[in-house]
């Protein structure tokens, strides 16, 4: 398999889901017809013998590395992300026996006065994904896919050029926890504590209360 000869990192963050015969794995996006198109022009001609999953452990994060590759299609684009280690990441690396469900999910704001703030729809269209590995980045061969995916998306926040940041609030979509605002202030749902902003809230959900989101 060559070495994707793109890598796709504009998406929100990964999400987990265990109520399925094998655990989901979910990328998490805000535009659902943007991720349509690029689940057809991608994923969607990977044979499920092909498709690779990495998660590359660093510190209190992992990279999220995903990459396939098609005969019949031209396109060779893989995807990237540095998230957040949390209870459900640790969760599914304990219990996914061998293989993992992957689909695409739409994250947006609800627009409703009924349920919480926030929705979560997960694409019907799928992958079986059996080729799943957890390494620490210190282990990592310096020719290897993954080493030289984090080298380069390194590279790019050194040197400006690193794509829009797309912070994504918390969301649990197996409790449907989700944090709830009043007024201005974003509260926990874990301890109740309010922020200001989205970073302090964060910087708050993956450190005190962590375990909690995505």
């Amino acid at each position: 398999m060559s070495r994707p000869a793109s890598w796709f990192k504009d998406f929100g963050g990964v999400g987990y889901r265990y109520h399925d015969v094998y655990m989901n794995v979910v990328p998490l996006f805000q535009d659902k017809m943007a991720a349509f198109r690029l689940w057809k022009k991608t994923i969607e001609w990977w044979p499920d013998d092909r498709i690779k999953l990495r998660f590359v452990e660093q510190g209190d994060s992992y990279w999220f590395i995903l990459y396939g590759g098609s005969d019949y299609s031209k396109d060779n684009t893989g995807f990237v992300k540095k998230v957040p280690v949390s209870e459900n990441y640790e969760r599914f690396k304990a219990g996914y026996e061998k293989k993992a469900i992957l689909r695409f999910g739409i994250y947006k704001e609800n627009t409703k006065k009924e349920g919480g703030k926030y929705n979560l729809e997960v694409l019907k269209k799928s992958k079986s994904v059996y080729d799943i590995a957890f390494v620490k980045y210190e282990e990592l061969a310096q020719d290897s896919v993954e080493w030289q995916c984090i080298q380069e998306m390194d590279d790019s926040v050194i040197h400006g050029t690193k794509g829009p940041k797309m912070p994504m609030k918390p969301f649990d979509f197996n409790t449907h926890e989700h944090e709830k605002e009043k007024g201005d202030k974003l509260m926990c749902a874990v301890c109740g504590q309010r922020f200001a902003t989205i970073e302090e809230y964060q910087k708050h959900h993956y450190t005190t209360c962590s375990g909690k989101g995505v």
